[in-house]
């Protein structure tokens, strides 16, 4: 009967005194005989003993959330029910525990991977030790993944686990190498400023100088416009007067009035004054 109990113990709380002695007995001989790594808990309403996802995190391929089962262990209403998911992987360890089974001369009440017990002492208990023994935690989950890839889905489902593995393997790699070098001490300084410089974006490539500008032409320059004072301050100098020519007394052309030079007419008065009075 499916159970809504959180833990193992409350599960076992539910119980008949009866059913719980004889699930408690089942659940010894389990945890005595198989592998200590697959973990124990609730799953799907019953007692379950599955790969934690810490070592197998694909997980389970009807619901990768939850881990691998490996065994299962339920009360339901007329009988007790013991999964056995390695013998439904594994034909050739199923056929062995079949026949290990019978020869106790227990009859044995089996569907693929479900023994139906009414009682504890239907159980024969080699068969199951010997079956839990033979399959630890590696084996169990090669003898999976093998029933897997006898289908098309499950081979898909598996290249993609391994498609994924490798991606993560290949990010991995530069902080396994840094760690591989590490001596007993720790890493080395050269290997510290490798992980530094890893960690650090990669620089940029420098920008491509460029090229340098053509000078302009400079301008010509304007001819200064002649200043209006310079032009007023450089003023032409005065003309010189002419002395006055004096004339010169020569013979007159002939029907012409010789003119006297000036003055000339006082000078002679004066002279004729000067001399009359003497």
């Amino acid at each position: 009967m499916h159970s809504k109990a959180s833990s193992v113990e409350a599960y076992l709380a539910e119980q008949s005194p009866e059913r719980r002695r004889d699930l408690e007995a089942l659940r010894t001989l389990l945890r005595e005989h198989m592998d200590p790594r697959f973990a124990e808990g609730m799953s799907y309403g019953m007692i379950g003993y599955s790969v934690p996802h810490a070592l197998y995190p694909a997980g389970y391929h009807c619901d990768p959330k939850q881990p691998l089962p490996f065994a299962g262990l339920a009360a339901q209403k007329g009988h007790l029910s013991l999964y056995l998911i390695g013998l439904y992987c594994d034909p050739e360890l199923s056929a062995r525990f079949e026949a290990a089974w019978k020869a106790s001369g227990k009859k044995l009440d089996m569907g693929k991977a479900c023994v139906r017990l009414k009682r504890l002492d239907d159980l024969a208990p080699q068969a199951l030790i010997e079956s839990l023994r033979a399959l630890d935690l590696e084996t169990f989950i090669a003898r999976y993944e093998a029933q897997l890839a006898t289908t098309k889905a499950g081979q898909k489902l598996l290249a993609a686990r391994a498609a994924g593995a490798q991606a993560a393997a290949v990010k991995a790699r530069p902080k396994t190498a840094a760690a591989a070098s590490a001596g007993p001490g720790g890493p080395t300084a050269a290997a510290r400023g490798q992980r530094r410089s890893s960690a650090q974006p990669a620089a940029k490539p420098a920008a491509k100088p460029k090229p340098a500008a053509k000078p302009k032409p400079s301008a010509k320059p304007k001819p200064s416009a002649k200043p209006a004072a310079k032009a007023k301050a450089k003023a032409k100098p005065a003309a010189k007067a002419k002395p006055a020519s004096k004339t010169k007394r020569g013979p007159a052309k002939p029907g012409t009035v010789p003119q006297r030079p000036p003055g000339a007419g006082g000078a002679r008065a004066a002279a004729r004054k000067r001399s009359s009075g003497a």
